[in-house]
């Protein structure tokens, strides 16, 4: 059940981010001064926090339908899962900070 909430919450702040600027959900983003702020290009940096929560979402809704079915394995997979999120959002958060992709020009 709670994989299948936390599915549905990745598809949720996802379109919040990508489709309705909601961009106070980004980590950082809200408390950094007015300053820092114009230096980042909103649209790409939405889009691609956007993507990372879309894309994420379908392994947590896997996860809720393989327990939902009681098939074994389920403890390996939801190790699986939740290790290869948690790598996902390093490796996202490390592309953030150095890429200039995100950065006005």
């Amino acid at each position: 059940m709670i994989f299948w909430v936390a599915g549905l919450l990745l598809v949720l702040i996802g379109y919040l981010i990508k489709y309705c600027q909601v961009y106070w959900l980004i980590k950082g983003y809200f408390v950094m001064p007015q300053e820092k702020k114009d230096t980042y290009d909103m649209d790409a940096l939405s889009t691609f926090v956007g993507k990372l929560h879309f894309m994420l979402s379908p392994l947590f809704l896997f996860v809720g339908v393989w327990m939902l079915a009681d098939l074994p394995g389920s403890t390996q997979l939801i190790y699986a899962v939740l290790t290869l999120s948690i790598v996902t959002g390093l490796w996202a958060i490390v592309h953030i900070r150095r890429s200039k992709r995100f950065l006005r020009r």
